[in-house]
């Protein structure tokens, strides 16, 4: 799992060392990145797929990416939600999950596994 966008490309390269590695990991036919990103709805804070998708696609590195968007919660004035807010993860909600799919017969596969209707 990684949660900085400025990461994902060396951990694709880290992946791809894994499968690269029949010695201690034989069998290993693609790799798993899942992306946590917290948003509070502006462009900066949102995934960058673009590059990592690019990337892994230049390299032909079979792997899927999943996508977990989190956007601050509306919490109001209740004794719980002024718990919640204290805690620094907990007023988070995921807003959508996406997956992106590249495999090793090079075609690509993609769709949504959740999208809530009031996601920013």
């Amino acid at each position: 799992m990684e949660t900085l966008v400025s990461k994902y490309l060396e951990k694709i390269d880290s992946i791809a060392a894994y499968m690269e590695n029949t010695k201690d990991y034989d069998g290993i036919s693609f790799g798993l990145l899942v992306m946590l990103n917290n948003t509070n709805g502006a462009g900066k804070c949102k995934q960058n797929w673009h590059d990592a998708k690019e990337y892994a696609v230049s390299k032909d590195i079979p792997i899927a990416f999943v996508s977990i968007e989190k956007k601050k919660a509306d919490l109001g004035n209740t004794v719980l939600d002024q718990l919640k807010r204290r805690n620094e993860y907990y007023p988070w909600e995921t807003s959508s999950i996406d997956y992106w799919i590249y495999g090793s017969d090079r075609k690509i596969i993609k769709g949504n596994l959740l999208i809530r209707n009031n996601a920013n």
